[in-house]
């Protein structure tokens, strides 16, 4: 799971129940701070323990009998591992131990920013009972930064760069944004150009919706698997193949949504979609009634088993939309 700091105290009551690891990473040490502040003042009843990196690799084992062996003194373990420096010899220790743990809460702080490839990001970001929680200056020159680490395997022409400096790069929830959606709007290219940046500041969720209806309202004698279906975009700049997919997924659970609850409330189907929250824009309800008709509960579920799975394929690793299959129907 991956977390703002300023999200934290949004799972705090999830800490040592179902979420065991915390890993802070970022140029912000006064942000990672407080956030250890904040997870000490949430469990109170916890043995609280400080590491440093040399602690644990002069003495290796530390880190597990804090963490795996009942404390003498009461409570379950909270460990803090301060990794600000000597991270790289003790990040596949910290990687093997979160993979254990089912009880207690370990807080590691990394040296500046983990690259998204790093292991521990990786599986701290896929796990659910971990978080990776990034902790940054919003100042133009941090997110200027981090835009360019980011984005350091690609080439920027000039224009590209003074328009993601003018654009994006003015709070860091924006720069990541753009870290995860400019390498599939770009793929296979290496070079970015200012069409691209300028592709990623147009508004596509009000489109994106429309092809969602488009595409699950098409007839069935001219049905397109998704994969096909966005490619085949003509609009410019074109919307996001990752925002077409998300659409048609977040349509596909209203529409389960509203099977269920026809199936547990004697309702018409117009009373259930009045109560949908937030409400259903008017030019979209027949729409919403004509695929309630045209698709039962299974489909709509086999429809979500592979847009999610689409949707992984495409946030896991940078694929061609049009290696990418998907048959809906009943």
């Amino acid at each position: 799971m991956k977390l703002k700091a300023e999200a934290l105290l949004k799972i705090t009551p999830r800490l040592g129940r179902d979420l065991f690891t915390l890993v802070f990473h970022g140029d912000n040490p006064s942000a990672m701070r407080k956030g250890v502040e904040r997870i000490k003042a949430a469990l109170p009843s916890h043995a609280h323990t400080t590491l440093h990196a040399d602690d644990i690799k002069q003495t290796p084992v530390i880190l597990y009998d804090l963490m795996l062996t009942p404390s003498l003194m009461g409570g379950d373990p909270c460990v803090v591992v301060k990794a600000e420096t000597g991270f790289a010899d003790i990040s596949d220790a910290l990687l093997d131990l979160g993979k254990q743990l089912r009880y207690g809460v370990m807080v590691v702080l990394t040296e500046g920013t983990l690259k998204a490839t790093h292991a521990l990001r990786k599986w701290a970001e896929a796990d659910p009972h971990a978080a990776i929680i990034g902790c940054y200056e919003d100042t133009p020159a941090a997110c200027a930064s981090a835009l360019r680490q980011g984005l350091s395997s690609y080439t920027m022409t000039p224009d590209a760069w003074m328009f993601a400096e003018n654009h994006v790069a003015l709070t860091m929830h924006a720069v990541e944004s753009t870290l995860q959606t400019l390498p599939l709007l770009v793929y296979p290219r290496t070079v970015i150009t200012l069409q691209d940046m300028q592709a990623l500041t147009v508004d596509h969720e009000e489109h994106a919706k429309d092809l969602a209806f488009a595409y699950l309202l098409r007839p069935k004698t001219y049905a397109q698997d998704l994969a096909t279906f966005v490619k085949n975009q003509s609009e410019s700049p074109p919307t996001p193949h990752i925002i077409i997919i998300r659409a048609v997924i977040s349509l596909l659970k209203t529409l389960y949504h509203l099977h269920v609850t026809l199936e547990k409330s004697p309702v018409s189907l117009e009373t259930a979609i009045e109560a949908l929250r937030p409400p259903v824009f008017f030019k979209d309800k027949p729409h919403l009634v004509a695929l309630m008709k045209k698709y039962n509960r299974t489909a709509v579920l086999r429809g979500l088993e592979h847009s999610l799975g689409m949707e992984k394929t495409l946030k896991s690793k940078p694929v061609t939309i049009a290696c990418l299959l998907f048959e809906h129907g009943k």
